[in-house]
């Protein structure tokens, strides 16, 4: 992996690293800043696999990202298991597993005034347990690879 260190403010270096190759998952990559972020990511030369709830809007962000980059992606709901499975299938299948995660999609919640016990359920299982699960299998896969970010 190529790595450049660049000079900051304050007499510090960081060290950067190159994206090209690197496969990265993107949740919630249909919309807003996920789907920048799998944009900008695609462009930098990653192979991204998105994902999101609405088919409509993963054939937009897919034909977008197209444009810059490799992408590959898929209709799945975080809040549930089988589907973060299938992704994660996915990402072995066709990225050759996994080298960056960003943890992205989320749901809002309604307040106790006037939510309810289910709508409050999807968005645990969602902003809570769908980013345990993605992580998890994210680092499964990077810990058979040496390393990985999230």
């Amino acid at each position: 992996m190529q790595q450049d260190f660049v000079e900051r403010p304050g007499n510090w270096k960081h060290a950067t690293q190159t994206l090209a190759g690197k496969s990265v998952i993107v949740t919630g990559g249909t919309t807003g800043i996920g789907r920048a972020t799998a944009i900008l990511l695609a462009a930098q030369g990653a192979n991204v696999l998105i994902f999101g709830r609405h088919e409509q809007e993963l054939r937009e962000a897919i034909e977008e990202i197209q444009s810059v980059g490799r992408v590959v992606g898929i209709t799945a709901d975080q809040s549930r298991e089988e589907d973060v499975d299938r992704v994660f299938e996915l990402a072995d299948a066709q990225l050759n597993g996994v080298d960056i995660l960003i943890n992205n999609a989320a749901v809002p919640a309604e307040s106790v005034e006037v939510g309810a016990y289910r709508g409050w359920e999807y968005v645990v299982k969602t902003n809570l347990l769908g980013y345990m699960i993605c992580a998890r299998l994210a680092i499964d896969r990077m810990e058979k690879r040496g390393g990985g970010h999230i």
